[in-house]
């Protein structure tokens, strides 16, 4: 298994606290703080630069290429999603985000990743499949174009990066869910399973394991815990819900041979559940 952790996400779960002007060298900072973790995968999110354009300049794809040389490293890239939606009805918005998704991709492909993880939809299409007041059949014909827009997506995104390094994630669901392993199957993808969706949306985190092994190429890892009264998700390790010991053996006997990195907060939260891993024999080192 190629293990490591997600770095520097615009998003405040997995942020280093950056300036509220972020420059490139927050970004090489935060980077080089990780890989001093001693893990040798990083993810990276380039969904940053939505927030603050300009941030993913050439200084710093030269300086992440000059720290995986240093530390030996290996990334993977969390393509943006905010803002983005792969599957949206309206054409012009489905081919801007495929435009922004291809314009990433292009840029770090310099930094040979080992795959991209790729959100289908975000937050306009999630309304559209849960809006309660729509009927069945609106649902129903709303989820035929979700899907027939996702397909156009990814047959477009296959023409810069090969089906195999295109890593469909599992996301919170819908009222009417994505068919994301027909959908692998039939465009010929991976898939990135996200343990912590999985439990969120109800689902045994080793079944989805064993149902997508054979798609499967990359894994984000976390703990769920109950806050009063929901489920919150990309917790330390060992502080909730998640079944690591039955999940980390499956993966043991099936000779998982791919990434998987922890998507788990700040700094603290990181080596706090590196050490929980440590300390119950899961790793015996993470280097």
């Amino acid at each position: 298994m190629q293990f490591g952790v997600s770095v520097g996400s615009s998003g405040a779960p997995f942020g280093f606290g950056f300036s509220e002007s972020p420059q490139s060298r927050d970004i090489l900072e935060s980077v080089e703080a990780a890989a001093s973790l001693g893990v040798r995968v990083l993810e990276l999110h380039p969904d940053f630069e939505l927030l603050h354009p300009g941030s993913w300049n050439r200084e710093t794809l030269d300086g992440l290429a000059d720290l995986k040389s240093s530390f030996d490293l290996q990334y993977t890239v969390h393509t943006p999603f905010h803002f983005l939606e792969l599957c949206s009805g309206a054409e012009q918005t489905r081919q801007a985000s495929v435009d922004c998704l291809l314009r990433t991709m292009e840029k770090t492909e310099t930094l040979e990743p080992l795959g991209y993880v790729v959100h289908l939809r975000d937050v306009d299409t999630r309304i559209v499949l849960n809006n309660p007041r729509h009927p069945d059949d609106v649902l129903d014909r709303a989820l035929d174009t979700v899907v027939a827009q996702a397909r156009k997506s990814v047959g477009q995104l296959q023409g810069t990066v090969a089906g195999e390094r295109l890593w469909l994630e599992n996301l919170k669901s819908t009222n009417r869910a994505i068919p994301l392993f027909e959908l692998a199957e039939e465009l010929d993808t991976g898939m990135c399973l996200d343990a912590g969706h999985a439990l969120l949306n109800g689902e045994d985190p080793v079944d989805y394991y064993r149902r997508g092994q054979g798609r499967i190429r990359h894994i984000h890892f976390h703990d769920v815990i109950e806050d009063h009264g929901s489920m919150v998700d990309h917790q330390p390790l060992g502080t909730g819900v998640m079944p690591i010991k039955a999940f980390w053996d499956e993966l043991q006997a099936t000779d998982y041979a791919f990434s998987l990195v922890l998507e788990i907060g700040n700094m603290e939260a990181k080596k706090q559940s590196l050490q929980y891993l440590q300390d119950n024999g899961f790793l015996t080192s993470w280097a």
